[in-house]
């Protein structure tokens, strides 16, 4: 990760806002009566990832709280998943739109745990060159 890149920077960030828009969109078509039902939810969801990966981000010289917030992203992907299979599976979504949005969410997911990988491995790797010869 360069340093002087910002949070705006990441693909994972990037996919993440295209998530949220795509569900912002998504929700206008529902029916008003299901505005607190699931609208509510999966918009808060959504925009959590995003709001968590730019969280942690700005945590980035604190490995631990990066990755905790990177995990909460994981975890409002698979909420935000799990929504948006609820919508579908009440026929209020198409199969084509659900489809697409359960691509972005595994990929999103997908992305998110290299990411946390690929940290705790720098700090494995830091750690272990910090480590006395005898040891």
């Amino acid at each position: 990760m360069n340093m002087s890149q910002t949070f705006e920077d990441l693909k994972v960030y990037k996919l993440a806002m295209g998530l949220a828009v795509d569900i912002e969109k998504m929700t206008r078509a529902l029916p008003g009566s299901e505005l607190f039902r699931y609208t509510d939810q999966i918009l808060r969801s959504s925009r959590s990832i995003v709001a968590n990966i730019v969280e942690g981000y700005g945590r980035k010289f604190f490995k631990k709280d990066f990755i905790r917030f990177l995990t909460f992203a994981l975890a409002s992907c698979d909420e935000t998943q799990a929504h948006a299979s609820m919508i579908y599976a009440s026929g209020l979504m198409n199969n084509d739109l659900y489809r697409n949005l359960n691509k972005k969410c595994k990929d999103i997911s997908v992305r998110l745990q290299n990411f946390i990988n690929a940290i705790q491995i720098n700090d494995l790797k830091k750690s272990k060159s910090n480590l006395p010869n005898a040891i």
